[in-house]
């Protein structure tokens, strides 16, 4: 075999290989990433972290500058998980609850609470799992959700960015708590 063969053949299975390494750390890397991110956030799980909107000090990048984010893993596995609070009369707002890979359920807005409190209670979706009574706080929305584990996302959107009159939404944000019930 002339060596202009053996050159091609050795650049070939080379090219081969880098080729299946690839493939195979674009398919797994994810995966690898999330279950790090899961393992770090165990003892996280079932309370809200609440992020500010960004400042010169601040560099906290979030897709809106104007909206206040807040984040909570869910674990549902032992307990049923409540999230409550008030929410803002005279500003958008939404919650989005997304499973423990990163599909989205459920979405509600503003519109979607006249009475202007949130009281949701999430429960396991298997059916062995015993149905809750109702809450003595009042009317409980009760979700049945497809994975014990999962992502709350809050959005509370801030009219007034640029005037620096955030301290009632701040307020109204911190008032929101995600806890095991």
């Amino acid at each position: 075999m002339s060596s202009l063969n053996h050159f091609l053949l050795l650049f070939l299975e080379l090219v081969i290989a880098t080729i299946i390494i690839y493939q195979l750390v674009l398919r797994t890397l994810p995966y690898l990433m999330y279950a790090l991110a899961k393992k770090a956030t165990v003892k996280n799980a079932n309370k809200l972290r609440y992020f500010d909107l960004p400042t010169p000090q601040n560099k906290t990048k979030m897709p809106s500058p104007e909206i206040l984010y807040s984040i909570a893993f869910y674990d549902v596995r032992k307990k049923n998980v409540r999230i409550s609070g008030d929410i803002p009369t005279d500003t958008y707002w939404s919650i989005a609850l997304h499973t423990n890979n990163s599909i989205n359920f459920l979405t509600k807005n503003d519109a979607q609470y006249p009475d202007k409190k949130i009281n949701m209670l999430l429960v396991k979706s298997d059916k062995s799992a015993p149905f809750p009574a109702k809450a003595d706080e009042g009317l409980v929305e009760i979700i049945r959700v497809p994975s014990p584990k999962g992502i709350v996302v809050l959005r509370i959107l801030q009219p007034n960015y640029f005037n620096e009159e955030s301290t009632s939404f701040k307020d109204m944000q911190q008032s929101i708590v995600v806890e095991e019930v």
